[in-house]
């Protein structure tokens, strides 16, 4: 894939719940996408860090169907 092509199909998502918004944006938007139910386990997962928060938000992001490479997660 060339550079070009691959800045066409990279974008980038944070995590910014908390700081610019009252709201967690995922619980929110969930329902819209059919997505409750598995954003409510992964939200309870990571409270009870049972899981990271690296691998929940990398987990929401592939389950909107979002192609994330780990390595790049901060």
């Amino acid at each position: 894939m060339s550079p070009a092509t691959a800045a066409r199909h990279t974008a980038f998502a944070f995590d910014l719940d908390g700081t610019s918004t009252r709201a967690e944006l995922l619980p929110v938007k969930a329902p819209e996408l059919g997505l409750e139910a598995e954003m409510r386990l992964l939200t309870s997962l990571t409270m009870a860090e049972k899981n990271s928060f690296k691998d929940s938000f990398i987990a929401s992001a592939r389950s909107g169907g979002h192609n994330v490479n780990p390595q790049l997660c901060l």
